[in-house]
């Protein structure tokens, strides 16, 4: 079977969807693999899943400030897009490609793409 990676940098409302597609592909045989964000390390790992650790780290969600940033009904979407997500697009690459072995496939929501467009179409 294949070894699969599955990727977010998100929520807890984007991660559970996926762990409940790693559990179903565990089942199948597949070896499941997680790169996401620290804050999440000790969830997947107690799910018995491989975890990759992706920056950028976590959004301080106890810092009112920026929560009312990424909230905002006109801007909230930009910021966490241009301030958070592609201000680490190059560590986040890093993370990925630094990895010991090249999976057979990635899985990825649809923000996380932008990170994985270099990767996936890069030589291996």
């Amino acid at each position: 079977m294949g070894r699969i990676v599955l990727t977010t940098i998100g929520s807890l409302g984007d991660l559970h969807p996926l762990i409940a597609i790693g559990l179903r592909l565990r089942e199948r045989g597949h070896s499941v693999v997680f790169a996401t964000i620290q804050d999440y390390r000790s969830l997947i790992e107690s799910l018995g899943f491989e975890f990759y650790k992706l920056r950028p780290d976590y959004i301080a969600m106890d810092d009112p400030e920026m929560i009312a940033r990424m909230m905002n009904i006109h801007k909230g979407t930009e910021h966490v897009v241009r301030d958070y997500l592609l201000a680490n697009l190059r560590d986040t690459y890093i993370d990925l490609i630094g990895r010991r072995r090249t999976p057979d496939y990635f899985y990825t929501w649809l923000c996380c793409s932008l990170f994985f467009w270099g990767f996936l179409s890069r030589k291996h």
